[in-house]
């Protein structure tokens, strides 16, 4: 993961998935699922998650996927 190797903040990628799991529950994200068959699980990666000891990753797991 592009956070656990330096190469990426951890707040900005927490901003870009904050962004996208928002857009799964607005009307517009909804249709774009059933259009394209877009699986948003899928798009986020939940290995990487899981293993993060990054501690602001740690409070994202638990309070957006747990």
């Amino acid at each position: 993961m592009q956070v656990e190797h330096g190469e990426l903040p951890t707040r900005d990628w927490l901003k870009v998935t904050n962004q996208v799991l928002k857009l799964t529950n607005t009307n517009r994200g909804l249709k774009l699922t059933r259009k394209h068959e877009i699986n948003w699980p899928e798009t986020l990666p939940l290995t990487e998650i899981a293993k993060s000891r990054d501690e602001k990753i740690g409070r994202f797991r638990e309070q957006q996927l747990d």
